[in-house]
């Protein structure tokens, strides 16, 4: 978009600036201030495969959660199950 002097300005995710900035010549990386900053927020979805689980299982344990972290990400728990006064059963 920049060489073709389409854009003047982009917001992208900093994990993604660098090689862009590496690319084209005279960019500048600005920070967006914290007060309007937002994070993203992402989900993960299972398919039926034995391999999709056990990569599943690997993300959420605790070394997973680390190679995570090792790249800049919040660490994230499991969901509780809902209890048997949230589902409207008695116990």
């Amino acid at each position: 978009m920049f060489l073709a002097d389409r854009a003047d300005v982009m917001l992208g995710y900093c994990s993604g600036s660098a090689p862009v900035m590496r690319t084209v010549p005279g960019l500048v990386s600005v920070p967006v201030p914290p007060s309007v900053s937002v994070g993203p927020a992402y989900g993960m979805v299972v398919g039926p495969s034995p391999v999709a689980w056990r990569f599943a299982v690997f993300v959420m344990s605790e070394a997973g959660q680390g190679v995570l972290a090792a790249y800049g990400f919040d660490p994230v728990a499991l969901a509780a199950p809902p209890s048997a006064a949230a589902e409207g059963k008695s116990p």
